[in-house]
C-alpha cells in the first residue's frame, strides 16, 4: 500500500487501508503502539488490544455503506432514543455563543 504523510491539526497522520488494519488484526478504536527501529515506523496492537477486527468484536455487524442517511438515522435514534442527550450549561453556553448571530 501507498501512502502520503499528510498534516493533521499539529500532529501528522497517514491514512490505512482497511485490509491493512484487517490484515494485522487492528479495528477501530484499539490501542497501538507506534516507534521507529532501523528507519522504519512500526504499527502494532498494543498489549491487551483486541485480536479481532471490528466486525467480529460487534454482534450483529452491519454494513452501513449500502444503507441509505434515513436508514443509518433511523438505526442510531433506536440505538440512542435511552441516553440522556442534553449538555452540561457550560457547554450550551459555550455552543450558543459560538452560532452566528445574522438571522436570528
Amino acid at each position: 500500500m501507498l501512502a502520503t504523510v499528510q498534516k493533521l491539526g499539529d500532529g501528522k497522520a497517514v491514512q490505512v487501508d482497511n485490509s491493512v488494519l484487517e490484515e494485522a488484526r487492528i479495528a477501530v478504536g484499539d490501542r497501538v503502539n507506534v516507534f521507529a527501529q532501523g528507519g522504519r515506523i512500526i504499527i502494532e496492537p498494543a498489549d491487551g488490544a483486541r485480536a479481532e477486527t471490528a466486525a467480529d468484536c460487534r454482534p450483529g455487524w452491519v454494513d452501513w455503506s449500502s444503507r441509505t442517511d434515513e436508514e443509518i438515522t433511523a438505526a442510531l435514534n433506536a440505538v440512542y432514543a435511552g441516553e440522556d442527550s442534553s449538555l452540561p450549561p457550560d457547554l450550551m453556553r459555550a455552543q450558543i455563543a459560538a452560532l452566528p448571530r445574522e438571522g436570528w
